[in-house]
């Protein structure tokens, strides 16, 4: 009986992603793990279990294939494991929106272990970065499950749609990444018309929708 299902190997492929690039690993490496993880999110139903089913999905090799098998039976890897011991400080420091590998290692190497100890250096002035601060502060919002918020995103796209029936609206953000939980809501409306008749329009639709 697998242990994890398709969201947890999905999770654990993008942690494996992150911490590729703390170990230094070959570029395409990290690429590979990043990309097995986006066509797992694309399959619409959980009847991958053997390792010939697991190579048979596009963007997935041999090598990916055989750890996420080991992820589905035992709910790790060992590479993983391996990783969380030497750079798992490091990774919780990414969970922050904004900061990235390099900011991370700078991070580290500055003292922070925890998004707590982040939020200390931010008070002593420590932390400086906007990006950093504005993360934090996104960090201590509350979320929406992702089937809710997608829920919520769809209802507000058709109405825009109606408004502006030639043009391309498009979920971006944390929602177009099917994050486990959504901060805000970010629509990328594309037309080639812009009026403040149209603009006064779409200000509804988001109104109606808050």
């Amino acid at each position: 009986m697998p242990i994890a299902d398709r969201k947890k190997v999905i999770e654990i492929l993008k942690d494996l992603t992150v911490l590729s690039q703390f170990a230094g690993e070959n570029k395409f490496k990290s690429v590979a793990y990043s990309k097995a993880a986006e066509s797992l999110e694309g399959l619409t139903n959980e009847s991958f279990e053997s390792l010939a089913e697991f190579k048979s999905i596009h963007g997935i090799g041999e090598s990916i294939a055989a750890k996420i098998q080991e992820i589905k039976l035992t709910g790790t890897c060992s590479k993983l494991e391996e990783w969380l011991a030497l750079y798992g400080d490091r990774l919780i420091l990414t969970r922050v929106p904004g900061i990235g590998v390099k900011t991370a290692e700078k991070l580290y190497a500055e003292g922070a272990r925890s998004i707590e100890d982040l939020k200390n250096m931010v008070q002593k002035g420590t932390i400086t970065n906007k990006r950093v601060i504005e993360g934090l502060q996104e960090v201590n919002k509350p979320r929406t499950p992702y089937a809710q918020a997608r829920k919520i995103a769809d209802q507000l796209i058709l109405k825009i749609m109606f408004v502006i029936p030639n043009g391309t609206v498009e979920a971006c953000g944390s929602l177009r990444r099917k994050k486990e939980s959504v901060g805000d809501l970010d629509i990328v409306v594309f037309t080639r018309e812009i009026t403040e008749s149209l603009q006064e329009k779409v200000s509804k639709c988001l109104d109606s929708c808050s």
